[in-house]
């Protein structure tokens, strides 16, 4: 996975977030890409979809509504497979 931008990164309950980030798999197409929020009282799966590029190097996205606080915590996974395997990074953001 490379670089990455989620707007907004401060949001209010309610509002709509998004998020984009670079996936690659050098020998094999990526699948499928998820990212998962956790904050204060939740966690969401949120699946991508692949927006620009190809399966194999491209910009995947996802867009949620924001239902909860994330005073405290405030934490993203993100997850993509390929056929070479499932590949996991989690970046506290707060």
């Amino acid at each position: 996975m490379g670089r990455g931008t989620i707007d907004p990164y401060d949001p209010e309950i309610g509002s709509s977030q998004s998020i984009y980030i670079e996936v690659f798999d050098t020998a094999y197409p990526v699948t499928s890409v998820n990212i998962t929020l956790q904050t204060d009282h939740e966690s969401n799966t949120h699946p991508m979809t692949l927006t620009s590029g190809t399966t194999g190097n491209g910009t995947w996205s996802a867009n949620w509504v924001v239902s909860d606080t994330y005073n405290y915590t405030y934490k993203a996974t993100l997850t993509a497979v390929s056929a070479s395997g499932t590949n996991s990074v989690s970046i506290t953001l707060r």
